[in-house]
């Protein structure tokens, strides 16, 4: 979890220094005589600022829900779980998607995630089909 936490504050970071960057330069766009341009110039960088701004609470929300999932380990798959599986490796938290460290890479999905709801409830040794079709057994929950 404290590797997806920095991940997401990495990425909050990010869409700050991006926020600003558009606010400053909308800001030291001249006003020209071109008045139409220069009004275009602004709507289109406020329009920017709200999308990473929609982004960037997004991604607030998550690391919140993040920050308070159980660490406790599980018998059953449920939001928090770590699974070690014959495909691959899934954190059930926020849909991060894949994340690399310690030379492996963990898949951190929601538990509404097609996959999430797959995983949910079952325990090691459970057997089933991914949505590719490929089977499937869990091995390990954390």
């Amino acid at each position: 979890m404290a590797h997806c936490l920095e991940l997401m504050n990495k990425k909050t970071s990010k869409l700050q220094e991006l926020i600003a960057e558009v606010q400053n330069a909308s800001n030291q766009e001249t006003k020209s005589t071109a008045g139409d341009k220069h009004d275009t110039s602004r709507a289109q960088a406020q329009i920017e600022v709200e999308r990473l701004g929609v982004q960037l609470k997004n991604l607030e929300t998550m690391q919140q829900e993040l920050s308070r999932l159980s660490t406790e380990p599980h018998s059953k798959i449920q939001l928090g779980s770590f699974v070690k599986t014959n495909r691959g490796d899934f954190y059930l938290s926020v849909a991060l998607g894949k994340i690399d460290f310690d030379n492996s890479s963990v898949f951190a999905v929601s538990i509404h995630a097609p996959v999430g709801k797959l995983l949910a409830g079952r325990s090691i040794g459970a057997e089933f089909d991914m949505p590719n079709g490929e089977s499937c057994t869990i091995e390990e929950v954390f």
